[in-house]
């Protein structure tokens, strides 16, 4: 497991725009006994590796039961996909993958999923120059003919968003007080996460997440485990003022989640290692993060077209304006969501990088 974390650290070495991810937080995320994902999935990781035991690359194949009982599509996951620029090594790693999943009866294999549409997903194909940001994907660019030449075809495109101060529409603010009153008139008002009830909050959360998404691509609704599991780690690297709920009285109906981008405090430490110096690093460095990524935002139906998502970026916009930041970045946006694009280009925002997910036969 420890080879298989740390594979991307040595194979990333020296590229500027790698942050290695923590140790600590991928073996939690990939541990059976601490991933709430494995009471109702599964997956076998490999590492393609030389006579002198260097790894080559790794894989996860995952086999995804809840999503099988709800799109009954036949489709197998693989995710955690790195690789050294070899189509042969990437062939065997691929296959290995495909091999598990068809044992367990699959016809179809799509990814990178690392392990669920509710994580990281996609290799980045357009925006190399440009450093990721926190949880969000990394590789090289060759990433993408190893899987092509692979014979896997594109499933879907995804993109990321800058939002900067420079940017944001003139009538940003003065917009969204004219829509604040008339929501008030529809009794919505909104606030900032409560962190002293924060349990609370995020049960609130939970359900108004999975309604907003259910008609979204390949979403899978977090039941109370898995939103808990992440919910513990939000609570760890939330500000209050980064959170922001729209409420009828007194229920949720819509929200925004942000987050500072702890990239830049990553980045930092070598190869994800938290001993001897990079809690320094960490406790240091977030008091220099100058941006955040936009994580979720969702209104519910039957309040849509009120203005309540004009609002909420509003409230993101005065967020990184009174903490002196330089920008926001907003992923993942699918590319047919219609919506969300229109917004984001309402808001002055451009595309700085691109996702894909692809699918095969197996």
């Amino acid at each position: 497991m420890q080879q298989f974390i740390r594979f991307p650290h040595e194979l990333y070495k020296d590229d500027r725009n790698y942050v290695p991810s923590l140790n600590l937080m991928q073996k939690d995320m990939l541990g059976k006994k601490t991933n709430p994902f494995f009471q109702h999935g599964d997956a076998c990781y490999f590492l393609a590796v030389n006579e002198e035991n260097k790894t080559l690359g790794r894989i996860a194949a995952i086999f995804n039961k809840v999503h099988l009982d709800i799109y009954n599509d036949s489709t197998g996951f693989f995710g955690y996909f790195d690789c050294i620029n070899d189509q042969h090594v990437a062939d065997l790693l691929l296959k290995k993958a495909a091999s598990w999943l068809q044992v367990k009866g699959l016809t179809k294999m799509a990814g990178p999923e690392n392990l669920t549409t509710n994580d990281s997903v996609g290799i980045l194909t357009e925006g190399f120059n440009d450093p990721a940001c926190f949880l969000m994907p990394y590789n090289f660019p060759y990433y993408q003919k190893l899987l092509e030449q692979n014979g896997f075809k594109k499933l879907l495109t995804l993109f990321s968003y800058k939002t900067e101060p420079a940017t944001l529409p003139e009538n940003l603010f003065h917009k969204s007080a004219s829509l604040k009153k008339r929501l008030l008139e529809h009794g919505i008002t909104l606030r900032f996460l409560d962190l002293n009830n924060f349990n609370h909050e995020m049960t609130a959360l939970r359900k108004v997440y999975n309604e907003v998404n259910k008609n979204n691509w390949g979403f899978l609704p977090l039941d109370k485990a898995s939103f808990q599991h992440m919910a513990d780690d939000l609570r760890k690297l939330v500000d209050k003022e980064s959170v922001l709920f729209a409420e009828k009285e007194g229920k949720l109906v819509g929200f925004i989640v942000t987050m500072p981008d702890y990239n830049q405090a990553f980045k930092k430490i070598t190869r994800g290692a938290l001993f001897p110096f990079g809690w320094w690093y960490l406790l240091r460095g977030r008091k220099y993060v100058s941006r955040i990524r936009i994580m979720i935002m969702g209104v519910l139906p039957e309040w849509r077209g009120l203005g309540i998502d004009w609002c909420l970026y509003a409230g993101v916009a005065e967020y990184v304006k009174n903490n002196k930041l330089d920008y926001g970045e907003a992923c993942y946006v699918m590319e047919n969501n219609i919506a969300m694009n229109k917004m984001m280009n309402a808001l002055g925002a451009h595309i700085v990088k691109e996702y894909e997910l692809f699918e095969n036969t197996i």
